[in-house]
């Protein structure tokens, strides 16, 4: 039997080779383009409803090297030309012809490009057997039950499934902010109102393993008499009070005066036993803190925190809004006087103060807000925009770092660590928190 015959008993046209194509009904083993080059299909590329090449973005190895773009299906080869292929625009990312017969041994190529496009020959011996092989039902029935169709099902189904996941974390964040906030309640309670800023600030210089000895250097030093200390003091003044009476009471000043040698520069020297005068002339006990240091980065040291608190936040809650230069020492020592440092250390990364914002800064200052109004003004303030700014401020802080919690509830949620998930925020993480605390147990159980 002749091509023509065949084709004629076999109803090929072309759309019957598209449909060959698509669903790869050849023998795979042994395929070559015209001029002799290996041909493997990774992917025949999606069936082209609109103008131009019958199939977009296919994925097809020819002479050992991948190609990506489309594949034009016709039946001579010649029909490259007699289509006008080679003068439309549309067909300049062509990477393979698909013809049911090679009639035409010049190579094809489109517009201006000198780039010879590889012609593949479906003969008729490479037909796999279709018995019963509804075309008719193509490309709708090939996609149906398709391999592409389950990989597409599986990326939205996880698109999906993050999504509303991403959607739940942010109300279980807002759950975990709203208890952080009754928890500010209960502080202003046992410290009044002027002090929760500082008790706060306190807890959050305190990493996880040394909360409860900030909470302790909170009690010996209340915010009332600090207050007092440093009032009518320039805040360069102010800080230098923060830090003698903060590090004297911790027992850290005690510690560095033990430690003084000859290898103790003059700038330490000078600077401790300024501390050491001031920290003499106030009445306050020594409660040697035992503080945990395993695993806690010297740059995290508890002087460098107390440090932080003094220069930084202190002089903002006692009114004085301006930063010490007194700073400068701190990022040049991971502890008073230790050794001078080559390259200075800042005190507070972009990412810390997001923590601070989270845990103490905007939950104090709804629970300031929402303390003790009365009927009429509780209902105001839920309607006015200065809450919802609060939590849209909340929802907005980027990412913070990863920790055992969220890599953990992460991993169990989304199969990979939240610093991994694209788009998550650090209400995501504080949703993470919120489950681990509420949830996990309940499901171990």
């Amino acid at each position: 039997e002749n091509e023509k015959t065949v084709m004629m008993k076999r109803n090929i046209d072309e759309r019957y080779l598209k449909c060959v194509w698509l669903g790869r009904h050849f023998r795979e083993r042994g395929l070559k383009t015209a001029d002799g080059k290996k041909v493997k299909v990774l992917f025949p590329g999606w069936w082209n409803f609109e103008e131009g090449p019958d199939f977009k973005s296919a994925k097809i190895v020819i002479g050992g090297k991948l190609y990506k773009g489309d594949v034009e299906i016709d039946i001579l080869s010649s029909d490259w030309h007699h289509h006008k292929h080679d003068t439309n625009t549309n067909f300049g990312k062509v990477v393979l012809q698909v013809v049911f017969k090679n009639n035409f041994r010049t190579p094809v190529s489109c517009g201006k490009s000198a780039r010879n496009i590889p012609v593949f020959e479906l003969s008729t011996n490479k037909f796999k057997d279709i018995p019963d092989l509804m075309f008719e039902e193509y490309p709708y029935g090939y996609y149906k039950n398709s391999p592409e169709s389950a990989e597409l099902k599986a990326l939205v189904k996880k698109k999906f499934q993050e999504n509303i996941l991403q959607k739940a974390l942010v109300l279980f964040g807002d759950r975990r902010f709203v208890e952080k906030t009754r928890k500010t309640h209960e502080l202003i309670a046992r410290h009044g109102i002027k002090a929760i800023g500082y008790v706060q600030m306190m807890e959050a210089m305190g990493h996880k393993k040394d909360k409860k000895q900030f909470n302790k250097l909170a009690e010996a030093v209340p915010f009332s008499y600090l207050n007092k200390a440093v009032k009518g003091k320039s805040s360069e003044k102010s800080s230098l009070i923060a830090q003698a009476l903060l590090l004297g009471a911790s027992g850290l000043l005690e510690e560095a005066r033990a430690k003084i040698s000859r290898n103790t520069d003059k700038e330490s020297l000078k600077f401790i036993n300024e501390l050491d005068g001031i920290w003499k002339s106030h009445n306050l006990k020594n409660i040697h803190i035992k503080w945990n240091l395993a695993g806690v980065r010297p740059a995290n040291s508890p002087a460098r925190r107390i440090a932080l608190l003094s220069n930084q936040y202190l002089p903002l809650l006692s009114g004085k809004p301006d930063i010490p230069k007194r700073v400068k020492y701190w990022e040049r020592r991971y502890a008073l006087g230790g050794k001078r440092l080559k390259s200075p250390v800042a005190l507070l990364t972009g990412q810390k103060h997001d923590e601070i914002k989270v845990n103490v800064a905007l939950p104090a200052m709804l629970a300031v807000l929402m303390h003790k109004p009365n009927a009429r003004l509780k209902k105001k303030l839920l309607k006015s925009e200065m809450i919802k700014n609060i939590f849209d401020c909340y929802r907005s802080i980027p990412r913070l770092q990863s920790n055992s919690v969220t890599k953990l509830v992460s991993i169990l949620l989304f199969g990979r660590y939240d610093s991994q998930v694209p788009g998550l925020r650090a209400v995501h993480q504080q949703g993470m928190h919120h489950l681990y605390k509420k949830y996990l147990a309940r499901i171990a159980k």
